[in-house]
Parts: structure tokens; sequence; C-alpha cells
């Protein structure tokens, strides 16, 4: 949505970057079901990964290191829980988790994990507002987006997918959501809301391409029917510059 307002999704985390006035207090969702995805070369050491969660597990600042947060089997949206994988340490796998602050992987134990191969990648750029994403490597699509306004740009950095969100007809998040593990740190002044920044749709396509989010990338229905169709939970999403 455009940089005014707020929407709760399902009274728990506000996104950053989304709102309208008038809108409803509560948007429901449905899970999707999970993508076939398409024949893909085999896996290389470049392949990204991620960890889907068998059992909960403490999540911590560094391998067997301070508690920082526990993550369960679902997410706070009830999305079976699948983290990006950022690395791997003898027993230990470090994590994109929305626990954790935007620079600072979780680690949590790699025993409470299955580490499954992701052929999907996707990357914005600040500066073209694109959405680029690849399988395999491979250029799949390209879409235009929005971005951050000056005063409250879309951080940069590497996130992982958490959730993809269907919402009802008419919401201010348009067609639906990826939600991402980042957080926006430059929110407006007074705002009241979350700070989870994700992609998003909007009622309003005729703004996809501005620079005038609260952080959150701004995609077409098109674009969103695509994304929540193809890409799998614990995708990595980079931003850049």
């Amino acid at each position: 949505m455009r940089a005014t307002g707020g929407l709760a999704l399902l009274g728990a985390v506000l996104l950053a970057g989304c709102g309208g006035a008038g809108a409803p207090r509560q948007a429901a969702r449905w899970r999707l079901p999970v993508p076939r995805l398409p024949a893909a070369p085999a896996v290389g050491p470049s392949t990204p990964l991620r960890a889907l969660v068998v059992r909960p597990t403490a999540l911590r600042a560094a391998p067997g290191g301070p508690v920082v947060g526990w993550i369960g089997l679902r997410t706070g949206y009830g999305t079976r829980r699948a983290l990006a994988v950022v690395a791997r340490r003898g027993g230990w796998v470090a994590v994109r988790a929305a626990e954790r602050p935007n620079a600072s992987p979780g680690w949590i134990r790699a025993a409470a994990t299955r580490i499954e191969p992701v052929r999907w990648s996707l990357v914005a750029d600040l500066h073209a507002r694109t959405l680029t994403v690849r399988r395999a490597g491979r250029v799949i699509a390209r879409y235009r987006v929005s971005i951050g306004a000056p005063a409250t740009p879309t951080p940069t950095g590497r996130f992982g997918v958490t959730d993809r969100l269907l919402v009802p007809p008419g919401s201010p998040y348009g067609y639906g959501i990826l939600a991402l593990s980042g957080h926006q740190p430059h929110l407006p002044t007074g705002w009241s809301g979350g700070d989870r920044l994700a992609v998003h749709g909007t009622p309003d396509e005729s703004t996809i391409g501005d620079a005038d989010t609260n952080g959150c990338l701004h995609a077409s229905t098109r674009a969103l029917k695509a994304l929540l169709r193809e890409i799998p939970i614990g995708t990595t999403l980079t931003v850049r510059a």
C-alpha cells in the first residue's frame, strides 16, 4: 500500500509499508499448496538451501551460544516453518529468521531440521525497481515493483520468504503477500504497526514502479499470482541498492 495508515494480519504482525485508510482491522488468509517444482539441474555446492523445521528448537545467537528465541513447527500465520540457510557449521545451521535483526542470522541445531535444496531465488534491484526471479540460476521472469519512499527506504540485504498468503478481494494488500524475515528500521514517525517486510500487491497498480512505500515491495497481481504459485517457503530474496 502507499505509505499511509496500517492493517493487521490475523491480529498479529503488521507489515512495514502496508496500510490504507478505512481498511478492515483483520485480513483472512489461506495457505497455498506446496508448489510442484519443475525439473532442474542437480544440486551443486552453490545451490541455495532451506531448513525445514521438523521439531521445535532453540534459536541461538551463535552455535551453542545464548538463546535468543524459539522456533516452532509453524509461523505465526500457520505456515510450515522453513528457513533460508546462510551457513552450516558442524551440527548447527545458520538461518534467516524473523526473530533476528536483518544482518544477524540465528543458529539452530541441524538435527531439528531437514535440509533441502531451493532452486529458486529472488533479487530486488532498488535502482531499477525490479524483482528478478531465477530458477537454477536462470532468469525466469522480471517484474516492476514499487520500493520504499526516500524517508522509509527498503532495507538492502538478504532475507528469507517466511509465508505465502492470500487475502480477500478488495484488501489493501492487493492479491496476496510473500512475507519476509526482514524488518524495516526506518519506520515513519508515529507508526504504530509492525516492521516486517514483504512483497505484496496493491489495489492501485498505477503506482507500481514508484518510490512511495514504507519499505515493502509492491508488485502487480500478475506477478503475485506467479510468485505465490511457484516460490517455496525458505527462498532467499536479495535486495540490492
